[in-house]
């Protein structure tokens, strides 16, 4: 079966925010935190894990209720 664009979309997205997230990444922005120790309020590193962690949340649900082919309906065996 044959992927559609939003599928490739959401796939990549989804890629994405778990990237952000792991040490490479977040060697580039500990160095940017230690500058900058708090943005918003809260821990500059905090902030950056739970805004991935959101937007991955959200691209998920996004994708739970738009893709197609995410809704499979199954048919249920009646037994006799």
């Amino acid at each position: 079966m044959k992927m559609t664009t939003g599928e490739k979309i959401v796939y990549a997205l989804l890629i994405i925010s778990l990237v952000m997230v792991n040490p490479p990444i977040l060697g580039i922005i500990n160095d940017y935190a230690a500058q900058n120790p708090m943005a918003f309020g809260q821990p500059t590193l905090l902030v950056w894990l739970n805004s991935w962690y959101a937007f991955g949340i959200v691209v998920f649900l996004i994708a739970c209720f738009t893709l197609k082919a995410w809704k499979r309906t199954y048919k249920e065996e009646v037994k006799r």
